[in-house]
Parts: structure tokens; C-alpha cells; sequence
């Protein structure tokens, strides 16, 4: 069973704000059909306050998109939405292949109270699929396998909803895994990468929307 968390380094964060590149402003929507936008990011500027990192393994937002360069092997990079989370999140975000492996994992992170605790929602390129947890530091398969159909090899449309106990991973729209946890707790969502032998990776997120379930 492959796993995407592999184990972690110390990562230094730093506040960067980096232009838009000129890229035209996207007006956040209104709502979300699945229920109440909490917050919203098309990454024209960092007026969002993130916390990104400079050197080694990059966080950035610069032309328009939040840009991860990973440049160590066999880690896990990620930032944390500025924004209060609550319980039940659904998170729609615009994902793409830049360079590297495609092999590596990007997703959502979900529930997050510390470095030992959290839930991920993860895909590669590749096609390969996987929801997983870290309980007390302790890493935990809660589903995987691969779909080389519905995941496309350069950009995805990616939905992952953290509902009571239930986390479900959409691409471009199709149902592509679901899982139970019962340690899902309200927390901190974020984005990742994780990389395995192969490095330089680079990705990018935009078109961040956090959302609120419909009651």
C-alpha cells in the first residue's frame, strides 16, 4: 500500500506577498449550491494573509495561483487557510501538474488541530488516489486505489468534503472515493504536497472556495 504522508521535516513558514502577474481579479461567488461560502481565493495577491515559505521547499502565490515548488524527498509541505474553520467543510479547489513527478501527491487537508492530527484528501496525477489521517502522530489508510479517468495527467477539478465522519474525494465532478473516520474533528483546512524520491516538484492551487454544508 503506497502512502502519500511519508515522514514529516520541520518547515519554516514565512509571510510573502507576491504580485498577481497582472492576472484579472475574479469576483468570489455569492454561494455554493452545496451550502454558505466561508471563504474564497483566487490567489490575485496574498490580501489573504498566508503563511508561505521562501526558500527550500516554496509556497508562493505569483501569477494568479498558489504555487508549491518541493525540492526535499520524502516529505510533506502544506499551508493553512487563513480562515476560522468550522466543523463540516466542503473544499473546491482548481488543481495542476507543473513539472516533476507525477507520481507525488497534492490534495486538502481537513480537520487539522496540530502537526499529529489531521485528515488529507489526496491524488496524483498518476491517477493514484488516497484519504488518510495522522491520530496522535500515527498515520492511518482510510481509503485508496487508482482512476486514470476521472484524475487527469495535467489539471483537476477537485472537490473534498469533510462531513461528520464521512470524507469524500470528487474530481472534475465524478465520486472518486469515500471513507469513514471517527476521529474527524472541526479544525484547520490547508493545502499539500507530499514527494517521494523524485524532486524538484512543482503544482499549483487556485480557485480556493471553503464552504459550509447546507443544513
Amino acid at each position: 500500500m503506497r502512502k502519500f504522508l511519508l515522514p514529516l521535516i520541520a518547515i519554516m513558514l514565512l509571510t510573502l506577498a507576491c504580485s498577481s502577474g497582472g492576472r484579472a481579479k475574479v469576483t468570489p461567488p455569492p454561494s455554493n449550491p452545496d451550502g454558505k461560502v466561508l471563504f474564497f481565493d483566487d490567489f490575485s495577491n496574498n490580501n489573504k494573509k498566508w503563511d508561505l515559505a521562501a526558500e527550500g521547499d516554496v509556497r508562493e502565490i505569483v501569477d494568479g495561483v498558489m504555487r508549491f515548488n518541493q525540492s526535499s524527498a520524502k516529505t510533506d509541505i502544506w499551508t493553512l487557510a487563513p480562515v476560522k474553520a468550522p466543523g463540516d467543510v466542503i473544499v473546491d479547489v482548481d488543481t495542476a501538474f507543473v513539472s516533476g513527478s507525477r507520481e507525488s501527491a497534492i490534495g486538502v487537508i481537513c480537520g487539522y488541530s496540530s502537526t499529529e492530527n489531521f485528515h488529507v484528501i489526496s491524488f496524483g496525477f498518476d491517477g493514484y488516489y488516497e484519504i488518510y489521517k495522522y491520530v496522535n502522530d500515527e498515520y492511518v489508510s482510510i481509503a485508496s486505489g487508482n482512476d486514470t479517468t476521472n484524475i487527469k495527467q495535467d489539471a483537476n477539478k477537485i472537490t473534498a468534503k469533510c462531513i461528520s465522519d464521512r470524507l469524500t474525494l470528487i474530481s472534475n465532478g465524478v465520486v472518486i472515493a469515500e471513507g469513514i473516520s471517527s476521529d474527524l474533528r472541526p479544525g484547520q483546512v490547508g493545502l499539500m504536497t507530499g514527494s517521494y524520491d523524485s524532486v524538484p516538484n512543482e503544482f499549483t492551487f487556485d480557485n480556493l472556495i471553503i464552504s459550509e454544508p447546507a443544513k
